[in-house]
């Protein structure tokens, strides 16, 4: 009997520390799980961090020359909703070879390419059009490239975070195309005197701020020594420089508001003028739009 008892005691015993071991082998996987899936996220996020930090972007009005072209980014939108993008571009051939026909390519950084479809091409302005493309895209780059032999190709970039995002775009004829560029740059030439008036407030502000200090310095002289009196009379004469600086900053502002306005004036008559000779039919395809349309792969 006695010895059946300590025979049970001692599979207690061994059942108790297996249990223990168990637990403890539990306990430790569980640690070592949430350690692994830890600097899984770690690692994931800090790669994620880089790539959004790294993402490239080409700012709108960035003019490039290659192989004597200057092209200029005009713009870049994209709608989510149609997940469609249009690319504009300004094109100056300073060659003058008569060749204006040039090689388009929009990928992403896995290399995936998608169709581009020519909505305008000329010598001076090409619109460009592209379908599919996901909502969740990071960055894209439209290349462009002379078809001419040893042409150089440019690299214009976008990502998620600055692309232009619109609720719809739609095809316009070539008119309402430069009518959109010079309205857009007429919003740049309002943009700009904004930034002047804020400045000239500010110049303002300092000269009076400065002129105040003078007054004050000049009351303090009356209780200075000559040898304080000197160093008063340097801090007011520096004082008077600044205020003569911040006048000469005003004065170019007020120069270039002028010089606004009337860029200003010019676009707006263009625009008119545009829109006099308009003609309500949609642009046709060109013989450089067709073969602008066989470049593309």
């Amino acid at each position: 009997m006695n010895n059946k008892k300590f025979s049970m005691d001692k599979i207690n015993k061994v059942s108790l520390t297996m249990k223990a071991k168990w637990e403890k082998s539990y306990w430790l996987m569980v640690i070592l799980g949430f350690m692994a899936v830890g600097y899984i996220f770690f690692l994931s996020s800090s790669v994620w961090a880089a790539s959004s930090k790294d993402l490239l972007f080409t700012p709108i009005r960035t003019t490039n020359t290659i192989n004597k072209r200057e092209i200029t980014l005009a713009r870049w939108d994209y709608s989510p909703n149609e997940k469609r993008m249009e690319i504009e571009l300004s094109l100056n051939n300073k060659a003058v070879d008569g060749n204006n026909v040039y090689i388009y390519e929009l990928a992403d950084r896995s290399g995936n390419t998608y169709t581009l479809v020519p909505i305008i091409a000329t010598p001076n302005l090409v619109v460009m059009q592209a379908e599919g493309i996901p909502g969740g895209f990071t960055e894209l780059s439209f290349r462009v490239t002379p078809n001419i032999a040893d042409a150089a190709t440019l690299k214009l970039y976008t990502n998620k975070n600055s692309v232009n995002r619109v609720d719809t775009i739609t095809i316009k004829t070539e008119n309402e195309y430069y009518i959109g560029q010079i309205e857009r740059t007429i919003g740049g030439y309002e943009a700009e005197k904004e930034i002047i008036d804020k400045n000239i407030e500010s110049y303002n502000s300092q000269i009076e701020a400065l002129k105040t200090a003078n007054v004050q310095l000049e009351k303090d002289k009356a209780y200075q020594l000559a040898a304080q009196i000197v160093e008063t009379d340097k801090n007011i004469a520096a004082n008077n420089e600044q205020m003569k600086t911040l006048s000469g900053l005003i004065n170019d502002g007020t120069a270039r508001k002028t010089e606004l306005d009337r860029l200003i004036k010019e676009a707006r008559d263009k625009i008119e003028q545009i829109r006099a000779g308009q003609e309500v039919e949609e642009p046709q395809k060109s013989q450089e739009m067709e073969a602008v349309s066989n470049e593309i792969p």
